[in-house]
């Protein structure tokens, strides 16, 4: 998520807040979109030959995220799971 949809968009969405859920199952909301820019055999994990210093495992992207949701259910979160069972991190 880029800084100015979260801190205009989404003041709830705080770095502590977010790097919270590290762990966590999560749901994104956004367009899903390759970016080119970031096409680079060498730095894409995904590829066959890539360097040990990859850091990408694919060129697909949410961008921009417009929801954030968090599974408050102790079993976990499906597909099929009810809207109650995910948390809106747009809440306080």
């Amino acid at each position: 998520m880029t800084p100015y949809t979260r801190t205009t968009r989404h003041p709830n969405w705080t770095i502590d807040r977010v790097q919270a859920l590290q762990g966590k199952q999560v749901k994104v909301v956004g367009q899903l979109m390759t970016d080119n820019d970031h096409y680079n055999a060498n730095d894409d994990c995904g590829f066959t030959g890539a360097r040990a210093s990859c850091w990408r495992s694919t060129i697909w992207e949410i961008h921009p995220v417009v929801k954030l949701f968090v599974c408050n259910v102790s079993s976990g979160c499906d597909a099929s799971s009810p809207d109650s069972a995910w948390t809106d991190l747009d809440q306080p």
